[in-house]
């Protein structure tokens, strides 16, 4: 670990206040940069659902999640107050409103990073590898940008980490914590943390009802590792069930009736089998989504990380907590990638603990790595080293879609308002089946029908446009090509150069893949009606 010897060259405080202020820069600029959502839910079952209360949008415009009662208001409820406030002040503007929230979210998540981070030395000897560890939290590419997302995700992680942070801090839990984990302190003065970490942990569950996993794996823990059993499990439980009440007062106010989501919830999508609907995968399928989804070679290195602690670190109170919620998951049949992101910190903290006990076995037996193998490590941490600095940049500086761009620079050719006519499965936001109502103020969208044809303006005599989706070798084949002019054309893709590369069989089917935006202009004809 020579190569990160600079880590050493100051004080733990210090490195931590200066990674922290570094990193409420980079959640900052994430949360502004990010627009839009990375999945449908983060904003048509939390934004959407809080903007029905403030007004902004119908119910009757709701995902049937409404109908169903199955979603927890807790989540929107936090941002209901903003977005009055907001409302109240004349800031009706959706892009300002939705990165006012992506901006209190990203807030919130940096300061339950800052928070965890306080846990470290419980975990780690001083060293390189606690303080890369610190590093990790706060700038692996994900962290950032899964940090802002107005996701249950998100704020599951959020308040789990402020759970486990109340629970550890206090406790004095050593550097050989992973091979001793009992918990020797006396318990009385402990235990008004131990209330308050119940009460995080309730609203874990309550933004995202899975986290109770992650809270029966760390109770587990405790009532097996941990001493003063009666008050920690009176304790912790007590805090729990204030949190789940508050919630029912909370789904009383959104839903206008006393219901209870959790039930709802668990029997809509598992004996009812609605969430299989979706989709269904095998027990492995995480490895294929996260292969897919992820930048290579983190995804597989995740699940690898969590999986490894089940065999490496079986004692451990990390992987007590994410077992459960990762085995759990893996039984489910409908998998996606986002499913498994509430782990993501912990992993990052359980990959410096392997790391850890490799170093640490290596030392006792007086292990020395031939050249070839240590020079095989130090290229491959250069190596995973400049893949995340990529991908941080990359997510640090781009939204969530190329869309996003788009309706901004529509936004700015015409301020007071305009249609976008969608063809060939083109969203101007992501529908996800129901329309984006919060988003939609002055701006309206709706398929394109060639009777129509083609105008320059809307009904209510605005701008008109015309947007057609395809990959880098189709997506000029549309009906508004040769007739319109291309707003924002990429050079990439627009020119005679441009057509000749992607003409040729190597380019032709990396074309394929990739899918891109053409957005037109066009003059003459009658105003467009919807």
């Amino acid at each position: 670990m020579r190569g990160f010897a600079w880590l050493q060259g100051q004080p733990w405080a210090t490195l931590c206040r200066r990674v922290a202020a570094l990193s409420l820069l980079l959640h900052v600029l994430v949360a502004v940069r990010s627009e839009g959502f990375y999945h449908c839910d983060e904003h048509y079952q939390v934004i959407e659902f809080a903007a029905s209360k403030a007004g902004i949008t119908p119910v009757s415009a709701l995902t049937w999640e409404y109908g169903a009662h199955i979603r927890p208001w807790f989540q929107p409820a936090f941002y209901y107050p903003l977005l009055r406030g907001c409302l109240a002040l004349g800031i009706s503007e959706p892009f300002t409103l939705a990165l006012l929230l992506r901006l209190v979210t990203a807030l919130l998540g940096w300061s339950a990073l800052v928070a965890f981070a306080r846990t470290l030395p419980h975990f780690f000897p001083d060293g390189s590898v606690r303080r890369s560890t610190l590093l990790a939290l706060h700038f692996f590419h994900l962290v950032p940008m899964l940090s802002c997302r107005t996701s249950s995700e998100n704020f599951a992680q959020i308040f789990l980490l402020f759970g486990l942070t109340l629970l550890i801090e206090p406790g004095r839990l050593g550097p050989s914590f992973y091979a001793s984990p009992t918990v020797p302190v006396p318990a009385r003065r402990l235990e008004p943390a131990w209330l308050l970490a119940g009460i995080a942990f309730g609203f874990s569950f309550l933004a995202r009802y899975q986290a109770a996993l992650f809270v029966a794996g760390v109770g587990l823990w405790f009532l097996v590792y941990g001493r003063h059993k009666q008050r920690f499990l009176l304790a912790l439980s007590g805090g729990f069930l204030a949190a789940v009440a508050f919630g029912a007062v909370l789904d009383r106010w959104g839903y206008g009736a006393w219901v209870f989501p959790p039930w709802d919830y668990f029997r809509v999508n598992l004996i009812d089998g609605v969430a299989a609907k979706f989709s269904k995968s095998p027990p492995w399928g995480f490895v294929a989504l996260f292969n897919a989804k992820l930048m290579p070679p983190f995804g597989m290195l995740w699940l690898l990380t969590l999986f490894a602690a089940l065999f490496a670190l079986p004692r451990h109170l990390l992987t007590w907590a994410v077992a459960p919620f990762v085995l759990g998951h893996h039984a489910l049949a409908h998998k996606e990638t986002r499913f498994l992101f509430p782990t993501l910190v912990l992993a990052l903290v359980l990959a410096g603990l392997l790391v850890q006990r490799a170093l640490d076995s290596a030392e006792r037996r007086n292990y020395r790595a031939p050249r070839g193998v240590s020079a095989a490590v130090r290229g491959s941490v250069v190596l995973l080293f400049g893949l995340n600095l990529l991908g941080l940049v990359t997510y640090s500086l781009s939204p969530t879609s190329p869309r996003w761009t788009i309706l901004q620079g529509l936004d700015a050719l015409a301020p007071a308002g305009y249609t976008v006519f969608t063809g060939k499965g083109y969203d101007a936001i992501t529908r996800c089946g129901s329309d984006p109502r919060f988003y939609w103020g002055k701006r309206h969208w709706q398929s394109y029908a060639a009777s129509s044809g083609l105008a320059a303006r809307d009904e209510r005599g605005l701008p008109a446009f015309y947007a057609w989706t395809g990959n880098a070798l189709t997506v000029h084949d549309n009906p508004f090509h040769t007739q319109c002019e291309e707003l924002f054309p990429k050079f990439w893709l627009s020119g005679d150069q441009a057509r000749a590369f992607w003409s040729k069989p190597l380019p032709s089917s990396l074309g394929k893949s990739i899918t891109t935006y053409a957005v037109y202009r066009c003059a003459g004809g009658p105003p467009a009606s919807r």
